[in-house]
């Protein structure tokens, strides 16, 4: 039998609240989410896309149907596309970068974190470079998500 109110295990690994574990309903995790879209808001002056990426790409299908109930759609950043994907890497070499590269296929969503907190050196705007360049070189144009025609929102609403 289905719950009603489903309920998520949370389990933060950085930040204030790491190592310790939550019990959040459906409404508590979007409560979440519209935080940090309302913090986008806020910083930037505009209204983000209802997109969100749990942590590490992570989300079971009660929670993608939750989030969707409130608004939101997940963005999957597909692995080879993160600057700090490369498995077991502090500072990705340009043989790793340029593998990851190759794995990218059109529609790929390149997540491009700010840094990692694991990494002495900052990976942005110093490895962001390589990942460019491959990518121009194989023929790949850069759009937002707000032209990306999954995630197009028209008249309001998502597409």
């Amino acid at each position: 039998m289905r719950a009603r109110n489903p309920q998520f295990v949370v389990r933060p690994t950085l930040g204030a609240f790491a190592g310790r574990t939550f019990t959040w309903p459906a409404a508590r995790y979007c409560e979440n989410i519209s935080a940090a879209a309302d913090r986008l808001a806020h910083v930037t002056g505009a209204r983000p896309l209802p997109l969100y990426r749990a942590a590490g790409g992570k989300a079971s299908p009660r929670l993608l149907a939750a989030a969707q109930a409130c608004g939101y759609a997940q963005v999957n950043g597909q692995p080879p596309g993160f600057l700090t994907g490369v498995p077991g890497a502090q500072d990705p070499t340009e043989p790793q970068i340029a593998q990851a590269v190759a794995r990218v296929r059109g529609g790929d969503v390149v997540a491009v974190p700010l840094g990692a907190w694991s990494r002495q050196v900052p990976q942005v705007p110093v490895g962001l470079e390589p990942w460019i360049v491959g990518l121009k070189a194989q023929g790949f144009c850069f759009q937002t998500l707000r032209e990306h025609p999954d995630y197009r929102v028209q008249d309001g609403a998502r597409r």
